[in-house]
């Protein structure tokens, strides 16, 4: 690709009509085959852990991301773009937003400042690339030193799945030894699990201590990435790099987040105390003595949450959602809803990279093929844990692509009988992330799915879909393989959002400490106890205060760890969707308009709901 720039900036600087065609179409020729094998090699990080695959990612991800930056620092074709915004009402709306966004990337990288500055700005990205390996290489050291093991009266009590990721034999799981790690969802898991208080603390203070002492202290990395980020929000003339942030994000300033967050920080404590008062009871009536704490909550928590649906035991409820019947269900439910037809690809699926994953087309409404997506359920050893999609093609005009999509899980497979009620939700999340690409009706690569969508409104489409099919009992029942009541679905949403106000004040407090990280220049250290009794209901604990030293998202989402907790209020949005449906005997659109937000994510979602952020308070 960087040869493609150096040829195409010896072409855009000389005398010919720049028009979109001649300017943007060649530079979206030019990314797409190294952003298709970049997409192909992360997934593979993601799926498929091995040494040699772990070793490519890490020592080709800054290579990458410099190639893929070439064209925003090229001066010719800088210079090109700008002359099609004077004339950009020529060109579609789709157009204009692309040609805005490339001049507004090209300026955060500094093409416009005199070369000093530009000296400055690129000694300041250097050294921020620098203390984050630092960092990284930190946490990871510290990560891999705890490994704590655990006798076979303990490992008794604790999920198969969770023995299986513990033990040392991974093909013999109940034969032991077994180690608790720090490893994310063994670190979890256990704490949810393991009845053995003084095990639970050893853990969980380890896990928080990560990047705190010794040789691997994160504290001079902190401190180091944030005035070198200082620096570069200055010298591209921001007062600070929150600042700078607030570019890509439909917030549009930190004043506007921070009133957000500020008038959003007390709202959910009296919540939080009645719910700790509560939790403390259950705890008591079950001869726990000990004063609650932090590394107690979430045992208690699920031990709490299990009594909610005590005539509903996790394995009956995964009885009612067996994945097959369930993706049947929901591919019926969609067709209801927005007249697309999902169906299963054999052709597709030789493509796959596991056996488990199974790949899917969707048609519009017309027979059209609007895109395709893998799915890939099941844990297994070498995979991430958790739940996401990786766009893997833009839908784009120019080069012949349909969207496709990677939709990766990691819920137990067989002989486990089926999805908990909380994996059902990350599938149907994914699947809205899924239609945002699959659906788009973007000319363009760039502004396929959720790529021209800004940070904070990402989710959106996920968190919709979500409202709209588990937030209603004739939706969820619809997905149940098993007739599913009403008390029923009413215990599972309970269980569901169980405390969901105490996760609320820790997404706030780390949104607002991310905030002022990058806007003030106190210590780190000090902004945490600052902040504490502001968001958290709780006593302040030296450990916990230090938790930013291992968080990864303080160097891949720098003042933008507020974007999950702004896309969490689409409410208006699907309340204002459902109002319109409620006279209708069959809940469903006219199928040639399918909702907004997935159709049009890229360009329209952006006016529509302005509106609905602006209305919306979290509570």
């Amino acid at each position: 690709m960087q040869q493609g720039i150096k040829i195409f900036n010896i072409s855009a600087d000389g005398a010919y009509v720049k028009t979109f065609q001649s300017v943007m179409e060649p530079l979206e020729r030019l990314a797409a085959p190294l952003e298709s094998a970049w997409s192909a090699l992360r997934l593979m990080y993601l799926v498929n852990q091995t040494q040699q695959i772990a070793q490519a990612y890490e020592k080709l991800q800054a290579r990458v991301h410099r190639a893929l930056s070439r064209q925003y620092q090229s001066l010719p074709i800088y210079h090109a773009v700008k002359e099609l915004i004077k004339d950009e009402k020529r060109y579609s709306e789709e157009e204009q937003r692309i040609v805005q966004r490339h001049c507004l990337e090209a300026r955060l990288m500094g093409i416009n400042l005199p070369t000093p500055q530009q000296s400055e700005l690129g000694q300041a990205v250097s050294r921020i690339e620098k203390e984050a390996q630092t960092f990284r290489r930190n946490v990871r050291v510290s990560t891999n030193e705890f490994q704590h093991r655990v006798d076979g009266d303990l490992v008794k009590h604790l999920p198969h799945d969770l023995v299986r990721r513990m033990a040392v034999d991974k093909s013999q799981p109940s034969m032991g030894p077994w180690l608790a790690t720090l490893e994310e969802e063994t670190y979890r898991g256990f704490l949810q699990h393991c009845g053995n208080r003084l095990q639970r603390w050893n853990i969980w203070q380890a896990y928080h201590s990560r990047g705190t002492a010794g040789a691997h202290k994160n504290s001079l990395p902190i401190e180091e990435i944030r005035s070198q980020r200082q620096a570069q929000a200055k010298v591209l003339g921001y007062p600070h790099f929150a600042a700078l942030s607030m570019e890509t994000k439909m917030a549009g300033s930190t004043e506007r987040v921070n009133t957000f967050l500020d008038r959003n920080a007390s709202a959910p404590f009296d919540r939080v105390r009645a719910g700790t008062q509560t939790l403390t009871g259950f705890c008591q009536e079950r001869g726990f003595r000990d004063q609650l704490q932090l590394w107690d909550v979430p045992y208690w928590r699920r031990k709490q949450r299990q009594a909610l649906i005590a005539r509903f035991d996790e394995a009956a409820v995964r009885e009612y959602f067996p994945l097959p019947a369930v993706l049947e269900s929901l591919w019926q439910v969609l067709h209801d809803l927005l007249g697309i037809t999902v169906r299963e690809s054999s052709k597709l699926a030789a493509k796959a990279w596991h056996s488990d994953v199974r790949a899917f087309e969707i048609l519009h409404p017309s027979g059209e093929l609007a895109g395709s997506f893998f799915l890939d359920p099941y844990a297994r050893a070498g995979k991430h844990m958790g739940s996401w999609t990786e766009p893997a093609r833009g839908r784009s005009v120019l080069l012949g692509s349909l969207p496709v999509a990677n939709v990766v899980l990691s819920v137990p497979g067989p002989p486990v009988a089926g999805l908990s009620y909380g994996e059902l939700g990350q599938l149907v999340d994914q699947m809205g992330h899924v239609l945002q690409n699959c659906l788009s009706r973007s000319t363009h690569a760039h502004m396929s799915g959720s790529r021209g969508v800004e940070w904070d409104r990402v989710q959106v489409c996920g968190n919709v879909l979500h409202l709209l099919l588990l937030g209603h009992h004739q939706f969820a029942a619809r997905l149940a393989a098993q007739p599913l009541t009403a008390e029923m679905h009413d215990a599972l949403k309970a269980a569901d959002r169980h405390m969901v106000a105490w996760d609320l004040c820790w997404q706030l407090y780390y949104s607002k400490l991310d905030l002022e990280l990058h806007s003030r220049t106190d210590f780190w250290a000090d902004l945490s106890r600052r902040l504490w009794p502001q968001f958290l209901p709780v006593a302040n604990d030296a450990v916990a205060e230090k938790r930013l030293c291992s968080m990864s998202s303080f160097l891949t989402a720098p003042a933008a760890q507020f974007c999950p907790i702004w896309a969490q209020i689409p409410g208006d949005l699907s309340g204002a969707w459902r109002n319109s449906q409620r006279q209708r005997s069959v809940p469903a659109v006219p199928r040639s308009r399918p909702l907004v937000g997935f159709a049009f994510g890229s360009v329209r979602l952006a006016r529509r709901t302005e509106a609905a952020y602006e209305r919306s308070i979290v509570v």
